[in-house]
């Protein structure tokens, strides 16, 4: 009878160290996804910023070369 309790005891003291074993790895996924995934937004969030100002130094050059375009038209009207 005693060895059996002490086979029992032993059985749960070893499920439970296994559950928590599995519990804690379980955590250290879920903060491994997390991480990666915050890293992810903010990867995503320094390409916006870095589109958005690509986009603005392009329109820029856009309204520039309108502008010289204006003023090459408005010398060969007048020649």
């Amino acid at each position: 009878m005693k060895r059996k309790m002490l086979l029992l005891s032993a059985l749960f003291i070893m499920a439970t160290v296994s559950y928590s074993t599995e519990k804690q790895s379980l955590e250290a996924s879920l903060n491994s996804i997390e991480n990666k995934f915050n890293d992810l937004l903010e990867k995503e969030a320094q390409k916006k910023r870095e589109f958005e100002a690509q986009k603005v130094q392009l329109e820029n050059e856009v309204a520039d070369l309108k502008a010289k375009r204006r003023r090459k038209k408005k010398n060969f009207l007048k020649n």
